[in-house]
């Protein structure tokens, strides 16, 4: 599905990029500049005369510690299992991740969660330049970072016998900086990280020294001219993310008209995750808020199951990669000198980490999966394999083949029941839509009457069970006065719910629970179901047909 964006192309190349150069640029060059004058005469000669390492010294070490702040000591603390480590950002602490601790305590009871403190050395002097309440990049803080990540990487490994492979962090800002650096010495002696999560990782990432304590870190730029004899020696870069974890995830600030909105945040850099999302906030708002923003937005997202820590590529859909350039635009991605385009999708939320639209890309297939080994079940032969009475997809409480009756259930009409067939389903379908919002289908397990984790429909706690447990996959869509054609693959053996997400947000549930709340949202006619995503009753904001069920007894091709 291509975003058709006109209008923010042209702004784009003649505002954007205009104001990019004649403003944004040079603001950003003068604030670099000040930035290595205040180096030079307040940081530097300190530290070339104590050295890099004596200077770290003057600070409190990084430590690991519990969500009420207390150190983590391995003497009476084991940290065994899967570990998640949460890293702040410059001039921040532990204290960011509040809200975040006790969200990924409740999800992964079984995940011990703690934060890395380095709040003494994430303010190192010389970094306090400021220009409309967002201050200059942080070059000698991030000259700390692969310190702070070895003292850790130690900790972790020979204290608490910590493998990459049950390790999992998550950075915010120059915190994401010190997760790859993590990552890359996990990688240089022992398995790689399982994990890594960069929440809107610091601007100009690849300009950053990560390490003052090599020959000539001390020097300024000044005067960045080739051959410099004063330029810093064996810089140490940051690796990009996709290369030090097995599976790593971004979410970025959006760039937008408002040319200081996503400032604080680096798009490109973004971009090396595996899975990138921009993140789109209200226009308005300054950069520094939109940067911390983005924390409460991972928070919701984990909270809301979006992103699910204990699946393959964090739960994320099939979808398109590379599909959004920074400004979330697709077209015109391929033309030369256009915006790269690394992004996989869009989230749009408010400042306090309300979401209101999830959009991966979606992975659409437009013909029929291809298929190897025997089609054995069809919609006119499914339950057990035998023609229902009806000859229609059966539902809880119909006829079987046997000719016996399952469980009634008020719902039952509205569920798809596979209950008569074992193994992988290649499940084809249609979806037609006559709406302005870009509504979404998944599907979730239940029993025979409806129920999601004991919950029945209709008691306190069934839509919250459903977001808990709607599938990774499929994520279905299809445009305004279109009709598609899907293959989907559902496991056989189970009843199975839709739920429409309105404007993909879901937050914003249609389910078969509406009905008996009295407002009936989803309508069935044999191998059709209907759903209304508002208050007109047309039912055809989303529909959805059945055409086929085969049982697949080898893998796809």
């Amino acid at each position: 599905m291509l975003n058709f964006d006109p209008v923010g192309d042209f702004f784009r190349d003649n505002v954007i990029e205009p104001i990019q150069d004649t403003v944004i640029d040079p603001v950003q060059e003068a604030i670099a500049d000040v930035q290595d004058a205040v180096t030079e005469s307040l940081f530097d000669p300190l530290a070339d005369a104590i050295g890099f390492d004596q200077l770290l010294s003057q600070y409190a070490p990084p430590q690991l510690v519990a969500p009420d702040g207390s150190a983590i000591d391995a003497a009476t603390t084991a940290l065994e299992g899967n570990v998640v480590v949460l890293i702040h950002g410059w001039q921040s602490s532990y204290e960011t991740f509040n809200s975040l601790f006790t969200t990924l305590g409740s999800q992964y009871p079984d995940r011990q969660v703690v934060g890395l403190d380095w709040s003494a050395l994430a303010d190192l002097p010389g970094d306090a330049f400021e220009f409309g309440g967002f201050q200059a990049r942080p070059d000698n803080t991030a000259r700390a970072i692969s310190y702070v990540a070895e003292t850790i990487t130690t900790q972790l490994q020979t204290l608490f016998d910590v493998t990459g492979s049950e390790l999992t962090v998550i950075g915010h800002s120059l915190g994401s900086l010190v997760a790859s650096e993590i990552g890359r010495l996990y990688g240089e002696v022992s398995d790689p990280l399982e994990q890594l999560v960069a929440l809107d990782p610091a601007a100009f990432a690849k300009d950053y020294d990560l390490d003052g304590r090599g020959k000539g870190q001390f020097a300024s730029s000044f005067f960045p001219f080739p051959g410099n004899p004063f330029a810093p020696n064996d810089k140490r870069t940051v690796k990009d993310f996709n290369t030090v974890a097995q599976e790593s995830l971004a979410l970025v600030v959006m760039e937008e008209l408002n040319p200081l909105g996503g400032l604080a945040g680096d798009n490109d850099f973004a971009q090396t995750a595996h899975d990138s999302f921009l993140v789109d906030f209200p226009f308005f708002a300054g950069p520094a808020e939109k940067h911390n923003a983005v924390i409460s937005v991972f928070d919701a997202a984990i909270a809301a199951n979006y992103f699910n820590l204990d699946r393959d590529d964090f739960g994320i859909p099939p979808h398109t990669d590379d599909v959004y350039n920074n400004f979330g635009s697709t077209i015109g991605r391929w033309l030369p000198g256009g915006n790269s385009s690394g992004h996989e999708g869009i989230i749009t939320a408010n400042l306090d980490g309300t979401i209101t639209q999830y959009q991966p890309q979606p992975l659409l297939i437009v013909e029929p999966l291809q298929l190897s080994g025997e089609a054995t079940g069809s919609v006119e032969n499914l339950s057990d394999g035998l023609s229902p009475a009806d000859g229609q997809v059966s539902t809880a409480g119909e006829p079987t083949g046997d000719g016996e009756s399952g469980p009634q259930s008020p719902v039952a009409d509205e569920l798809l029941d596979l209950t008569g067939m074992d193994g992988a389903l290649a499940v084809g379908i249609t979806l037609e839509r006559e709406a302005a919002f870009d509504n979404l289908l998944q599907f979730y397990a239940t029993d025979a009457l409806g129920a999601v984790a004991g919950i029945l429909p209709g008691e306190a706690g069934y839509e919250d069970a459903v977001r808990q447990n709607l599938l990774a996959q499929p994520i279905l869509s299809v445009a305004n006065g279109a009709v598609g054609q899907e293959t989907i693959v559902l496991a056989g053996g189970t009843y199975y719910a839709p739920a429409l997400l309105v404007k993909g947000n879901p937050a914003d549930l249609v389910t078969v629970e509406d009905g008996l709340l009295g407002s009936d949202r989803i309508q069935r006619d044999g191998n059709v179901w209907q759903f209304e995503d508002a208050t007109d009753f047309d039912f055809n904001d989303l529909v959805l047909t059945v055409t086929a069920i085969n049982s697949v007894t080898a893998t796809i091709v």
